[in-house]
């Protein structure tokens, strides 16, 4: 979980009665907004300091991934959610501020090469989610305008590369953020 407030990461054992703080990391950054586990790998995404950060998580504790800290596209980013595709071999971010999607190649020791990143087919790029077959939908805000909010998709290669597959389409909706996918994948 992200504490915006603190600037930290913080990880929860679940026990019979409930959740027990078990660890707080600093986030590598200010501002985190959003995380994305796979297996023993963490990644936090930080918005007051565009950028994300690694870490691994063993026996409840997270342990910084040292020089694991990643710029994104532009100080002016505005991220929103972070991901690992299906395989954990890739990264996604989307950056509201640029209007782009970002993604980073995840080397054998856990480490984010350079990001890749790609404009996005509509404006105010947010949430997104993941097929089974690594098709990336991707929520567009289009700024909060009334009315304009769509959903674009992009084929997502194992070395990281996105290609667009459908431009945006509108769904007539005003501020949509985030993206759900049906078990079969057929609907978002």
């Amino acid at each position: 979980m992200v504490n915006a407030g603190s600037d930290e990461l913080s990880s929860f054992a679940v026990q019979p009665d409930g959740l027990r703080l078990a660890d707080r990391a600093g986030s590598g950054g200010s501002k985190p907004t959003s995380v994305a586990v796979r297996g023993t790998l963490v990644y936090v995404l930080n918005n007051g300091t565009p950028s994300i950060s690694g870490f691994t998580f063993a026996d409840g504790k997270l342990t910084k991934l040292g020089g694991s800290t990643r710029p994104l596209s532009s100080a002016d980013a505005d991220p929103a959610q972070v991901s690992f595709t299906a395989h954990g071999r890739v990264l996604i971010v989307t950056e509201r501020g640029t209007n782009t999607i970002s993604s980073y190649l995840i080397d054998e020791h856990g480490y984010a090469q350079n990001p890749a990143t790609i404009k996005a087919s509509g404006q105010t790029p947010y949430g997104f989610a993941l097929t089974a077959d690594g098709s990336l939908i991707v929520s567009e805000a289009f700024g909060g305008a009334t009315g304009a909010a769509a959903a674009s998709c992009y084929a997502v290669s194992g070395a990281g590369e996105l290609t667009m597959v459908s431009g945006s389409v509108g769904n007539t909706r005003s501020e949509v953020c985030w993206v759900a996918l049906t078990k079969d994948d057929r609907f978002a």
